[in-house]
């Protein structure tokens, strides 16, 4: 983004789910949506609501909701002409475990690393199964995902931005 008008390109952090107060999971990407003629991000802090810590920490009605709305919510803003581009970047468990001993060790990255993290490597097996669920119960002809391999940071970020080259 460093090479973008910033009057016309932006990136927005979202907040977690946990930072809201039971409030739906949608308004929370609303107010980042760009007007036209913008380019900009929405960064999820963690995985998708289907999966990741959601997976312990939602009932399953709640994730039932969130599979029957998202396929809905993305074909309002398509057809409100807001261009959707669905990324998951996919880290293998080792390149995962050590990137966490290294945040763990370097004061500057340590802020990045949390116990929800850690905990999360011993289960992944289950963590991967509601990866999968989530990416097919959430990829549509008019909104698929693209998985993008991340254990190489720069062979990711040029993955990542030829597919955001295609689609503009």
């Amino acid at each position: 983004m460093e090479n973008l008008n910033p009057r016309g390109a932006i990136i927005s952090p979202l907040e977690t789910d946990r930072d809201r107060d039971g409030a739906v999971v949608f308004q929370r990407y609303i107010q980042h949506l760009q007007v036209a003629a913008k380019f900009g991000f929405l960064t999820a802090p963690e995985q998708p609501r289907g999966c990741g810590t959601r997976l312990w920490l939602l009932h399953p009605e709640q994730r039932e909701a969130f599979f029957a709305q998202t396929p809905r919510f993305e074909d309002m803003i398509l057809e409100d002409g807001i261009s959707l581009t669905k990324i998951w970047l996919n880290l293998g468990r080792a390149e995962q475990l050590r990137r966490f001993l290294a945040r763990e060790n370097d004061p500057l990255k340590h802020w990045k690393l949390s116990r929800i993290d850690v905990d999360g490597l011993a289960k992944w097996a289950d963590y991967s199964r509601a990866i999968r669920e989530t990416l097919a119960r959430t990829h549509t002809p008019s909104a698929p995902w693209h998985v993008i391999r991340s254990d190489d940071k720069r062979r990711a970020r040029l993955a990542v931005i030829r597919q955001i080259l295609e689609v503009i």
